[in-house]
């Protein structure tokens, strides 16, 4: 069998996923983080005329578009972003490789596929 084919039928054997399932964990819980703090800033900016009756959300701004870190957060925004693709991409090859267990059920003996709920 050709390690092409092994990988068709066992990609769970290869070492190229348990190092992009490392990729995915580590970069995806500091890219999580990442999102939040854009999504509640961007969130808060949409809101931004009502609020700055209240007091200056340009901070905030300046928070979400620069990192409060001028052109270097602009770099750094760019390479929030690449993280974040990566987690997309390295969790495409997880979901991938994991079709067997779902389709097929676990290969491990004495291991009985049930679903989650019955009708």
């Amino acid at each position: 069998m050709t390690a092409w084919q092994q990988w068709l039928q066992h990609p769970e054997r290869f070492w190229v996923r348990k190092a992009l399932f490392q990729i995915h964990l580590w970069l995806g819980a500091g890219v999580g983080l990442y999102v939040v703090m854009m999504s509640v800033t961007g969130s808060i900016i949409v809101f931004r005329d009502e609020l700055s009756k209240w007091f200056s959300v340009e901070w905030l701004v300046k928070l979400h578009e620069n990192l409060l870190l001028g052109e270097n957060g602009r770099r750094v925004n760019g390479i929030g972003a690449i993280c974040v693709t990566t987690v997309c991409l390295t969790g495409a090859w997880a979901a991938h490789s994991t079709r067997h267990d779902y389709v097929d059920g676990d290969r491990r003996p004495g291991f009985q596929a049930t679903l989650p709920c019955s009708f």
